[in-house]
């Protein structure tokens, strides 16, 4: 639960599978810009990759996992990506007041954590979402758990956020979007002809290149969004026991948020809040086909 009158804990929660190459560039800078607010946890859940990933971290991680802030997990289970799931099972390692979902190409920018735990101090009912990137989405605990999460019935990818910030909207979740330095943050560098590579083949559709099957992805995710919101289904995976995993590895150790500067980060970077409005909420969540929800 949030606490207005102390710091809270931030939990930055990555996935990854296959996609060493992205987490390469990200997960250093990401955890020295955070350093300066001690209550952080990285956590890396390994998507049962098959590029090296584990013998990465150990190899170049350690100092940070010994330390406390980089917690790592793999489970052995899933044969393809599933982002919904595998996005659940990273939240719910997170021992954290504060949810960050954290894609592996993601940079945070300096001192997120500790721009994250203001805003949440002042209002903790908040999903806070960057603009121009859907998938850094930040809830409290308490409503990720209210939510459901994401919606494991999805297909494997895309439209994932959007349907989890268009959910928290309607259950009186004021969604906020962030312009301004943390939303001009590039990503990692990678192909985007290679997103579908985990995909379990049989969600795809034949004979189409790259960009059709993802669009076809995109479209059938966004009609399972609507019918989310049509059906008023704020909370989803009430039937199931969402975000179930079984881990085979675990590195992470206690936590001891004194090696670090134990300050406030402070900074003059220019960073706009707006508030998502009640009469026009869908121009931010990449769908204009529900004007007549509000009616």
């Amino acid at each position: 639960m949030i606490d207005l009158a102390k710091d809270n804990k931030v939990s930055f929660c990555t996935t990854c599978m296959n996609r060493l190459e992205q987490y390469k560039q990200t997960a250093v800078k990401n955890i020295r810009d955070n350093l300066s607010y001690p209550f952080v946890e990285h956590v890396l859940l390994d998507y049962n990759s098959k590029d090296g990933l584990e013998e990465w971290v150990k190899s170049n991680l350690r100092q940070w996992v010994d330390c406390g802030r980089l917690k790592y997990y793999k489970t052995t289970e899933p044969k393809y990506f599933d982002m919904s799931h595998a996005k659940n099972c990273a939240h719910k390692l997170a021992t954290g007041d504060i949810l960050v979902n954290l894609d592996c190409d993601n940079f945070t920018g300096v001192g997120y954590a500790s721009f994250l735990n203001t805003l949440f101090q002042q209002n903790s009912n908040v999903a806070v979402n960057l603009a121009n990137n859907e998938g850094a989405v930040a809830v409290s605990r308490d409503n990720f758990v209210k939510l459901g999460g994401y919606d494991e019935s999805f297909l494997p990818m895309t439209f994932q956020d959007q349907d989890f910030l268009a959910r928290a909207f309607f259950a009186n979740v004021e969604v906020l979007k962030l312009t301004g330095y943390y939303n001009n943050i590039e990503r990692a560098k990678h192909s985007w002809e290679h997103k579908l590579d985990n995909i379990n083949p049989s969600c795809l559709p034949n004979g189409i290149n790259f960009l059709e099957q993802f669009n076809k992805l995109h479209e059938t995710n966004k009609h399972k969004m609507l019918q989310n919101l049509l059906n008023k289904r704020c909370t989803v995976n009430q039937s199931k026991e969402w975000g179930k995993y079984k881990l085979s590895k675990i590195l992470c150790s206690e936590e001891k948020p004194t090696v670090v500067a134990n300050k406030k980060f402070k900074t003059d970077l220019a960073v706009k809040v707006t508030k998502v409005s009640p009469k026009r909420p869908f121009e931010f969540f990449g769908c204009k086909l529900l004007w007549q929800l509000e009616n």
